[in-house]
């Protein structure tokens, strides 16, 4: 049977997924077949010469108009596995479609199509395999008082869990109030999977300690320290609002988180120009760890989530040239931080001479919806 790809455009087809890193090989069936629900059988645990064999022999879809070529089942699932790859792998994967394509007069308005569809189609799947969130909204109403609102994320949306109208709560009763739904979302949860506490806070309450606010179950055995049970992160949303400028930057870097190298802004002399400069000058950055003197610190973090780092690692303890926690955990890759930090504080309870630091993690995800806050008016919050 004629073969729909010249040698070279089967070579190149072959070079690119052989080349794709090990965890992305593993989800070359779930593309594939995701891709093309219709074809009973598929070698999909075979080698890659086996499988693009039968996948040259598939006739195209049914979507193209009259006296178009059909779009092959082929470059269908290439766009499936494009968009699971960090941008350089779809960028590569998606011109040798476009290539293909062109030399065999298939329109460009059909191959944007399928390629819709496999966005569409990894936005559900992101959706489906996210762990549930819990968020957070704080705002400080006195020394040791806060406004408290929740919200339960599973995937689709957050939706409103009930606080108490016009009550202030205390450190140990938000800890109180926030484990008590946290114990309901894991019943309901996948095996194994718990969920991610995100703290919604304002610019002056980055460093808050909320992952080491605790409350004790009624019969005082355990202790129930937030940010060593849960993952938990902080979010920042007044700062990207102020700066809608960098919202597309923002954008941007979120989809290179997995494809770019952490930034580290570390030196005693590190000021906001510089750091200005560092983050126009790397606008694929998208995680960044800092490290500097405690005067700086906190007006740099907030320069870096303003032009929209998505990731920011730092420590509020004693600065140090170089923080034990940072060290230990941001080598980690991206999407395994929150559980890295997380690990990390549970160490600071066993092993707290070992792990001196305090690790937060500014974590502000674009695909995943924020309730409305009210940012402007915290007195509507009572």
């Amino acid at each position: 049977m004629p073969r729909l790809l010249s040698p070279r455009e089967h070579d190149r087809l072959l070079a690119l997924l052989t080349g794709l890193p090990g965890e992305l090989v593993d989800l070359l069936p779930e593309a594939v077949r995701a891709a093309l629900p219709l074809v009973a059988e598929l070698p999909c645990d075979a080698g890659f010469p086996e499988l693009l064999g039968r996948l040259e022999q598939l006739s195209g879809d049914s979507r193209s108009g009259p006296g178009e070529l059909r779009v092959p089942g082929l470059l269908r699932a290439v766009e499936y596995v494009a968009v699971l790859c960090p941008a350089p792998e779809r960028a590569r994967l998606r011109l040798w479609a476009d290539g293909v394509a062109a030399r065999l007069g298939i329109p460009a308005s059909s191959l944007r199509e399928r390629r819709a569809d496999a966005d569409e189609w990894a936005l559900g799947r992101r959706r489906r395999t996210r762990p549930p969130r819990l968020l957070v909204h704080l705002v400080k109403a006195g020394a040791d008082a806060f406004h408290l609102r929740l919200w339960s994320d599973d995937g689709m949306g957050p939706h409103r869990a009930p606080t108490e109208t016009g009550r202030r709560y205390s450190a140990a009763e938000t800890a109180e109030a926030v484990l008590q739904l946290l114990e309901r979302l894991c019943r309901s949860a996948p095996e194994g999977v718990r969920p991610v506490v995100e703290v919604l806070l304002d610019r002056d309450c980055l460093e808050l300690p909320v992952d080491e606010w605790e409350f004790a179950d009624p019969d005082g055995l355990i202790p129930g320290v937030l940010g060593a049970e849960y993952a938990l992160v902080v979010h920042c949303p007044e700062l990207l609002r102020r700066n809608e400028r960098f919202l597309t930057d923002w954008r941007h870097r979120w989809d290179h988180l997995e494809s770019s190298g952490p930034l580290r802004i570390t030196g005693p002399s590190t000021g906001v120009r510089e750091v200005y400069g560092k983050l126009l000058d790397r606008r694929d950055a998208a995680r960044v760890s800092v490290e500097v003197s405690a005067r700086a610190r906190m007006e740099i973090i907030q320069v870096c989530l303003s032009m929209g780092v998505p990731v920011v690692l730092w420590d509020r303890g004693p600065a140090h040239e170089v923080s034990h926690a940072v060290q230990q955990v941001s080598d980690a890759p991206a999407r395994a931080l929150p559980e890295q930090v997380r690990s990390y504080r549970a160490k600071t309870l066993h092993r707290p001479a070992d792990h001196p630091g305090r690790p937060v993690l500014a974590w502000a995800d674009p695909d995943r919806a924020l309730p409305e806050l009210q940012l402007s008016e915290p007195t509507e919050l009572i």
